[in-house]
């Protein structure tokens, strides 16, 4: 679809009048060589003619090429554009391909390794809304897209009132137009002044722009510019002739674009501008409505957890204590919209530190009463009439009840504010241990059973660590024989200082297990030819955590090995049957 072109009637006119005569004019300069006509005696009308039907005559665009920052490495890209779809992927340093493309309804952003057709090397897809295309390549040399307008030469020139037009000489001695539009008003929040656009054309090479500079009314010491140093003629292979496309150029004097491979007026592949990703991997809706759905998704999956009330809670205890957390339980109605505040609070960057000390039991109000929940906690017996229904309900991790606090207590104009939330979680969080002291009781023991030292690498809110603990508590009698088991989370006191001392592999990803010696001496880690095993539930993975412990066991038997692989392959089976 092309840019609306919107002038006042006569100017309307004259620019009809003067693109006609434009496209029917019997000789075109195709290399490069201005005609007679062309000279400083244009009227500003056939210039602003000439310079949109260059620009508006180019449906698409395909190419290759790349972009460097001053002082920087330059870095490859693909870009394309058909009418108001586009397409455009940058490398990553890892060998993936980092993708957006606009189908005309919705972005689409993703990232892909090689080959394409395996799953594994998707990420999922997210579908954005409809979004202005603000990458800065062929489009932006050609005046087509300006980013920090979110707009186009067309539209600037074809929405100006009155457009000022001073002639110069260009840097290679040829006679250019400078054609300038003052107060663009731009539709973009948080923009509030207006705009002055001014383009420079060139005759010599089919009208397209050669600079265009962006300046915001009033404002000192500020713009951005668009510079072409470089054209070369390219095949529309519409038309079958030559026609100038940039293919150099610059911006701000910090950003040099460099294009090769063009094709313009392509028949391009409407692929190019939908994803089409391999069966498994997941679209996912990213736009305010799509998030809003999934929101209600999550928080009913949370609070739709199997078991009964008390068999959820001591679960939930038993999985706080190897993180040193304390248990957190929500009573509300998933669908209300207090619930729906309350967890857009919890899920906010913000209050992720102050969550990180509260293991999460989601309960539904229908499901279980206020009182139900003080049963299921170490609390006296309270008047129903006192209760006020609480909202939220703190018990340490022995179950023993620390407080309770109403939506009024964690609210603010009437919605649940984050502020009040973090500051109640704070006031009930658990004092969290020294992992230097946790470490050197470790060794203490291993010194004084002639043991090792099994240390796993925890975090708050970890699927896989929760998975992880659980196999070693429940398998405390066998590995005890070999080992100390000690948990250490980096935002314990010091934690970062251990970690960063024992693990020497910067991988950053948990689970993370390694076996010491009693003197703390790094024997053999989760570290396999891939990186982290994390949670062995795969073959390969359950080998490597196998071998760590063959090589260091001095007591455990070849059966008693055998029986915590076939554990492991158990749980591990399950694990794919549900994903």
């Amino acid at each position: 679809m092309k840019p609306r072109r919107i002038l006042p009637v006569a100017a309307c006119l004259a620019v009809l009048l003067a693109g006609v005569l434009y496209l029917v004019s019997p000789v075109r300069p195709p290399s490069g060589t201005a005609t007679p006509g062309d000279g400083p005696g244009r009227t500003t009308a056939s210039l602003v003619a000439a310079v949109c039907e260059r620009l508006t005559s180019i449906d698409s665009v395909y190419c290759e090429g790349e972009t460097q920052f001053v002082s920087e490495k330059p870095v490859k890209y693909r870009y394309a554009r058909r009418g108001e779809m586009w397409h455009y992927t940058e490398p990553t340093r890892d060998g993936r391909d980092n993708t957006s493309c606009f189908d005309g309804e919705h972005e689409f952003t993703f990232a892909v390794g090689h080959p394409r057709e395996n799953p594994r090397n998707w990420t999922s897809v997210q579908s954005h809304g409809p979004r202005k295309n603000d990458r800065f390549g062929p489009d932006g040399l050609l005046g087509a897209v300006i980013a920090n307008l979110r707009c186009s030469v067309v539209d600037v020139l074809g929405s100006a009132k009155e457009i000022a037009k001073s002639d110069e000489v260009l840097p290679d001695g040829s006679p250019g137009f400078r054609l300038v539009v003052r107060e663009v008003k731009v539709a973009r929040p948080g923009v509030k002044e207006p705009f002055v656009v001014a383009v420079t054309v060139d005759p010599a090479h089919d009208f397209l722009p050669r600079e265009v500079l962006v300046t915001p009314s009033g404002v000192a010491d500020w713009s951005e510019d668009w510079k072409v140093l470089e054209y070369r003629q390219v095949i529309d292979e519409r038309t079958g002739g030559k026609r100038w496309f940039p293919v150099r150029g610059t911006m701000s004097h910090k950003l040099e674009v460099r294009i090769r491979d063009v094709r313009v007026n392509a028949n391009l592949p409407s692929t190019l501008f939908h994803p089409s990703p391999p069966d498994g991997v997941a679209v996912v809706d990213v736009t305010p409505a799509g998030n809003a759905k999934a929101a209600a998704e999550r928080i009913a999956k949370a609070f739709d957890q199997p078991g009964t009330l008390h068999a959820r809670v001591t679960r939930a205890l038993e999985d706080a204590r190897p993180q040193c957390q304390r248990l957190l339980i929500v009573r509300a109605e998933p669908r209300s919209k207090t619930c729906r505040q309350l967890f857009a609070c919890l899920e906010d960057d913000q209050s992720s530190p102050a969550l990180a000390d509260y293991a999460l039991l989601p309960v539904r109000t229908e499901a279980a009463s206020a009182s139900d929940i003080r049963a299921c906690l170490q609390s006296p017996p309270r008047p129903e009439a006192t209760d006020r229904k609480p909202l939220l309900w703190v018990a340490d991790s022995d179950g023993k009840l620390l407080a309770t606090a109403g939506p009024d207590a964690v609210s603010k104009d009437g919605r649940i504010d984050r502020r009040r939330l973090v500051d109640f979680l704070k006031a009930y969080a658990p004092k969290l241990p020294d992992a230097e002291e946790l470490l050197a009781a470790s060794l203490a023991r291993a010194v004084r059973d002639d043991k090792r030292v099994l240390l796993e690498e925890s975090g708050a809110y970890c699927g896989w660590c929760v998975r992880l603990a659980r196999f070693i508590e429940a398998h405390g009698d066998l590995l005890g024989r070999d080992y100390v088991p000690v948990t250490i989370d980096r935002r314990f006191g010091h934690g970062r200082q251990v970690m960063d001392r024992v693990r020497t592999r910067k991988d950053g990803s948990i689970p993370w297990l390694a076996i010491l010696d009693a003197k703390g001496k790094v024997l053999v880690t989760s570290d396999g030819p891939k990186g982290n095993i994390g949670y062995p539930n795969k073959p390969e993975t359950i080998e490597h955590f196998l071998k760590m412990l063959g090589t260091t066991a001095r007591r455990l038997t070849p059966e008693q090995l055998a029986a915590l692989r076939r554990d492991l392959e158990t749980a591990g089976a399950a694990t794919a049957r549900a994903n």
